[in-house]
């Protein structure tokens, strides 16, 4: 908390002083004591985009979107990253969006092949069409 204005003063401090207390053996027993390591991938990864028009709601959002994708996309989703909102009445419709999303998947063991990366991305396109979204092409 902050030290009184007459203890400052006393010890010709100027300013707000500030005092606190930390236990640290409460600390140390919180502290993550070991290293986490995660090698560098040998592989790059495969970047596929996918766009989907929907309502312009909060229901809508793309932190929801986004975890749908995860839900849906299986086990090589390493990221998803949103990139792209479009609001165009005239071409979507009014009262719809436009979000887009980087999908990056990677196997730490080999190439992923296009038939699981298909299957991947349809799961996707299934899900965000399941939700009321247009997939746009």
């Amino acid at each position: 908390g902050e030290i009184a204005p007459e203890v400052s003063a006393a010890y010709d401090l100027e300013g707000a002083i500030f005092a606190f207390e930390l236990d640290f053996t409460v600390l140390q027993q919180m502290a993550c004591l070991t290293r986490a390591y995660q090698p560098v991938p040998r592989l790059p990864a495969a970047l596929r985009d996918v766009a989907v028009a929907v309502t312009d709601t909060p229901e809508f959002s793309a932190a929801r979107l986004e975890a749908e994708i995860r839900e849906a996309a299986g086990e090589f989703l390493e990221r998803v990253q949103p990139f792209d909102l479009y609001c165009d009445p005239e071409r979507l419709g009014v009262g719809k969006k436009s979000l887009a999303f980087e999908l990056a998947f990677r196997a730490s063991d080999r190439s992923l092949t296009e038939e699981e990366l298909d299957a991947a991305m349809a799961r996707v396109h299934a899900r965000l069409t399941e939700l009321g979204g247009e997939v746009r092409k």
